[in-house]
């Protein structure tokens, strides 16, 4: 989302404290930031300046610098998200945007006054503002101080944005007590499987449907995409009666909202927050689905137990089944017909784990079997945003249930030292190792002496040979390599 916001200066100051923060030396040389960042002498003096002014809002970093260099040091406290929200605070377009959902603006020329500013230059700034509400079906009018389009999109667009700036020590719309404990008891009685992160995304919205209602905007019609949702968890009817009820009107609304209101804060309540494996079995929950969902889930569980070699359990359909229909009703409800929101700010970021790319050549197989040819079917099923969450949810499934990695560890200090050496690296592998012996057929055996009749007995086992007491760096080796031993075992297939 940065992107519409930041200009070539506050990606500069964020590209700077990434790379910093990475890095962690004592000293930089200018000329080491300048190649790093790709800037100008102008510009590092500039860039140290916006990290002074920035470490006198945040003070959990030192810094000191001059025209030779800089040194930065990070305390625990520091967050570099916090950096980023600082930054995007300060924007031209982020002040206009919320601005207009305070209904603080007048006119172009007071606005551009209170952000020093020439209007050709607030203008200017706008325009990708003006991009961002298009991919949200919306637009915003001036001369009518306010953005126009669907109030459900309008409520769900400032919802993004404000989460995507979530700060609780100085949260864009103010929380408080009574309000939020009222909402997070009903949640307990009726949902409560929900996270303390899902509470809070819900009495965000929850906030911002009320000061929607307060300013006169109401929803009068909602897409049958919206409106025909059902949640497994707890039925239409008794979350009618939850949030119609005395303490929740009382502190949010002041009267019984309309039928439409209702209806779509219970799809808000099913779609915004996200729902891992379930301990007990769901009741029937897929009466809403239409031919084109059930194809997405039959096409999903067939592909999948096809490469997992296994018919998927009833507790992984559903936590697969639940997860991809709630998304991909997201994906056909917001947007538009050029742009398919991110699901989550997750997506946002690109992790290059060399472990599971592997993955991704699952899911194209899994795309490329869809039987969906219509635009809108395509249009989301190849989108990033798709894809991503794709990738999220089958992960999930998958590193559930990794084969373990049999490993033998053969040492001549003795079984004290191979116990121990055991019982190491079983702590430090996150995925699931299996300790055999060097007879019973292990996948790898590592050892600290040269090898004979370990190679005789399994010449496809992988050696790999250790130092008495392994470096933490050699831990990292070994484990690396576990898992790159796991990957060909379980997806030599693909590779």
């Amino acid at each position: 989302m940065r992107e519409y916001f930041f200009n070539y200066k506050e990606k500069e100051i964020i590209q700077f404290f990434q790379y910093c923060y990475i890095n962690k030396k004592e000293y930089y040389p200018k000329k080491s930031i300048q190649e790093a960042l790709n800037i100008s002498e102008y510009r590092y003096k500039a860039i140290g300046n916006s990290v002074e002014e920035i470490k006198l809002k945040y003070p959990t970093f030192q810094f000191q610098y001059d025209k030779h260099g800089l040194s930065i040091h990070f305390s625990k406290e520091f967050l570099l998200l916090k950096v980023y929200i600082l930054l995007f605070k300060e924007t031209v377009g982020f002040k206009f945007l919320l601005s207009i959902y305070n209904e603080n603006f007048q006119n172009l020329d007071r606005f551009a006054e209170s952000v020093h500013l020439h209007q050709q230059s607030v203008l200017s700034k706008l325009k990708p503002i003006r991009m961002l509400l298009k991919e949200y079906s919306l637009e915003y009018l001036l001369f009518k101080k306010k953005i126009s389009g669907d109030e459900y999109r309008t409520r769900h667009f400032f919802f993004t944005l404000f989460w995507h700036l979530h700060d609780e020590e100085d949260p864009i719309i103010p929380e408080y007590p009574e309000s939020f404990q009222a909402l997070a008891t009903m949640i307990h009685e009726c949902l409560p499987m929900h996270s303390h992160e899902d509470i809070r995304k819900l009495y965000l919205f929850m906030k911002i449907t009320q000061h929607r209602l307060k300013n006169g905007y109401m929803i009068t019609e909602l897409p049958e995409v919206i409106a025909k949702v059902r949640n497994p968890l707890i039925s239409y009817e008794v979350f009618k009666r939850q949030i119609q009820g005395k303490e929740i009107t009382n502190l949010f609304f002041k009267k019984n909202l309309n039928e439409v209101e209702i209806n779509y804060l219970y799809y808000v309540f099913t779609v915004v927050p996200t729902y891992t494996c379930f301990e007990e079995e769901l009741p029937p929950f897929r009466d809403f689905y239409n031919k084109e969902y059930n194809k997405i889930e039959q096409t999903i569980f067939h592909q999948l137990s096809q490469h997992m070699k296994r018919k998927l359990t009833t507790q992984e359909e559903d936590f697969l089944s639940v997860n991809i229909i709630y998304r991909t009703t997201y994906f056909l409800s917001y947007g538009s017909d050029e742009f398919v929101p991110p699901y989550s700010d997750l997506e946002y970021f690109d992790f290059n784990d060399p472990t599971r790319n592997h993955y991704h050549k699952i899911i194209d197989e899994i795309i490329a079997q869809m039987p969906l040819k219509e635009e809108k079917w395509q249009r989301i099923i190849t989108s990033q945003s798709f894809r991503s969450s794709l990738f999220q949810l089958l992960s999930y499934v998958l590193e559930i249930h990794h084969e373990p990695v049999k490993v033998a560890i053969l040492s001549k200090f003795g079984k004290i030292h191979k116990t121990e050496l055991s019982s190491y690296l079983i702590k430090l592998n996150p995925r699931p190792i299996e300790i055999v012996a060097y007879d019973q057929s292990p996948d790898i055996i590592f050892c600290d002496f040269p090898l004979k009749e370990g190679r005789i007995l399994n010449p496809q086992a992988e050696i790999f040979f250790i130092s008495v007491k392994p470096t933490p760096s050699q831990w990292l080796e070994i484990v690396n390599f576990i898992d790159v031993v796991r990957t060909k075992k379980q997806f030599g297939y693909l590779l």
